[in-house]
């Protein structure tokens, strides 16, 4: 990835069926998935902000805002609400995002 904020900046959506083992999978929104009755998701905005989606009580999405880094191995997110996501890279080009979750360094 030579250029890992620009690869990662855009809106993924997970992709569960896709995932392989504590490994988690995400495509573009828009990709063709199969029917869910919800997906969570992740957008990665160029100005370094971002907006966790994830399923709220009665299938509809939460959006909660935050701020995202990546150095190319992994991918940082701080959510507003004071909760963070801290992943390992595995995978990332134009059609796909795989990460692992890691503890905070």
């Amino acid at each position: 990835m030579t250029d890992p904020a620009g690869a990662l900046a855009r809106f993924w959506v997970r992709a569960p069926e896709e995932d392989e083992g504590d490994v988690m999978a995400y495509r573009p929104h828009g990709w063709d998935l199969p029917p869910a009755r919800g997906r969570e998701g992740l957008e990665l905005r160029t100005d370094g902000t971002a907006v966790v989606y994830e399923i709220a009580p009665g299938d509809g999405l939460c959006e909660t805002g935050g701020r995202w880094r990546t150095d190319g191995t992994s991918l940082d997110v701080e959510i507003d609400d004071g909760r963070g996501r801290w992943l390992e890279i595995i995978e990332a080009d134009e059609t796909v995002l795989k990460v692992r979750r890691r503890t905070r360094a």
